[in-house]
């Protein structure tokens, strides 16, 4: 078993299996406000929580949070802007997943 990057031994879920688990519980939660199709332009935090301005699907947003969780992959603009470096191994590996649908019969 490889331990290189975790204590935890590996384990493989394609994201599109996944994602469809991690939304029904954050949608289970009253207090999640969840906003897809939105471009994050600033994140700024401090004693009081977190503002974050941008635009979506309805114009453009500048909302005040008591969190913000930057689920934005390693690129993420939410970790980035404030200040929340990546620590640790870089890569850990390579995969490519591939979703397809095709009438073979």
């Amino acid at each position: 078993p490889q331990r290189e990057a975790s204590p935890c031994l590996r384990a493989s879920c394609p994201q599109d299996r996944l994602e469809p688990i991690l939304l029904a519980a954050a949608r289970s939660e009253p207090l999640v406000q969840l906003d897809f199709s939105s471009d994050v332009q600033t994140v700024e935090q401090d004693g009081e929580g977190v503002r974050i301005t941008g635009t979506g699907p309805q114009g453009a947003f500048d909302r005040a949070f008591d969190y913000a969780v930057g689920a934005d992959g390693a690129r993420s603009t939410v970790r980035n802007q404030i200040g929340i470096a990546m620590k640790g191994r870089g890569r850990i590996g390579r995969q490519i997943g591939i979703y397809f649908e095709a009438d073979l019969w």
